[in-house]
């Protein structure tokens, strides 16, 4: 994938995160969410290993220069911060 002209590589996992989180712009998703999303309704996976795509995600799109492109919200979830 591609954003301002920087190549983005990302795995199906975490285009279904960066997806989900893009879909819910400014709204904290929940790791539920985010594992239902990507697993549907019969699996839940580790929590922590959510929480480690997630950080996956944001590592990568800070290194294709978007700056704190999304925020963890201790106990809650996770937000992709709204673009301007």
């Amino acid at each position: 994938m591609q954003f301002d002209g920087n190549e983005i590589k990302l795995t199906l996992l975490e285009f279904g995160i960066l997806e989900l989180l893009a879909l819910r712009a400014g709204h904290t998703v929940t790791r539920t969410e985010i594992s239902d999303h990507l697993y549907g309704f019969d699996l839940e996976p580790n929590r922590i290993a959510i929480d480690v795509h997630v950080a996956v995600v944001r590592r990568k799109l800070e290194q294709a220069c978007l700056p704190r492109p999304s925020h963890t919200r201790r106990g809650m979830g996770h937000r992709l911060a709204e673009q301007e």
